[in-house]
């Protein structure tokens, strides 16, 4: 049921609203580090090409986001100050999070008038993290946008003109790949002294 709601948003969408002039990029972005098993890993989701104090501010997002649930698993997110404050009403989550299946939703609406969202939202930020858990190693896990709506205030449709993936590689950690070295070790001296 979950998965019907974003693609009968986007078609409801497009039916009523005018797509603004602006050209932005949505980016995943990850530390360019290795990770070990059952490490907590944090992606961002990041946007580019805003007004950066003047028109065109994002009003709301849409943002499903796909992962290897072979060797991750969804572990929760952040959603960031850039569209007002959740805490004051300025702003709205309406996330579904982890629909199963290897897919994540993350969505937000602001209340807050083009004025206010200018004077803060600058041409680039971070609008949410998302966390995932390492659940195999070795393994390179692909985190990619599986579709994304974005909203000014006046609910035109912001063109999405690129967009950034990202992958978490998962290796084993130090301590158990000298114990692995260890036990293939001792099989082979074992080996070896049997015959």
């Amino acid at each position: 049921m979950k998965k019907v709601v974003f693609p009968l948003l986007l078609m409801f969408s497009l039916l009523f609203a005018n797509v603004s002039k602006a050209n932005v990029i949505l980016t995943l972005d990850t530390p360019a580090q290795d990770a070990a098993l059952g490490d907590l890993v944090a992606v961002s989701l990041m946007i580019d090409g805003l007004g950066d104090g003047v028109p065109l501010s994002l009003s709301s997002f849409d943002v499903n986001i796909a992962f290897d649930s072979s060797s991750l698993s969804f572990a929760g997110y952040n959603l960031f100050g850039g569209l007002g404050n959740l805490d004051f009403f300025e702003a709205f989550d309406t996330s579904f999070g982890d629909l199963g299946g290897g897919l994540v939703n993350i969505s937000e609406i602001s209340f807050l008038s083009n004025v206010d969202l200018w004077s803060f939202q600058p041409g680039s930020f971070a609008l949410a993290e998302l966390f995932f858990t390492v659940d195999a190693v070795p393994s390179a896990s692909n985190v990619s946008i599986d579709g994304a709506v974005l909203f000014d205030v006046n609910g035109d449709l912001i063109n999405i003109t690129g967009v950034n993936n990202t992958s978490i590689t998962a290796v084993p950690n130090p301590a158990m790949s000298m114990l692995m070295g260890l036990g293939l070790l001792v099989l082979l001296t074992r080996k070896k002294m049997g015959h």
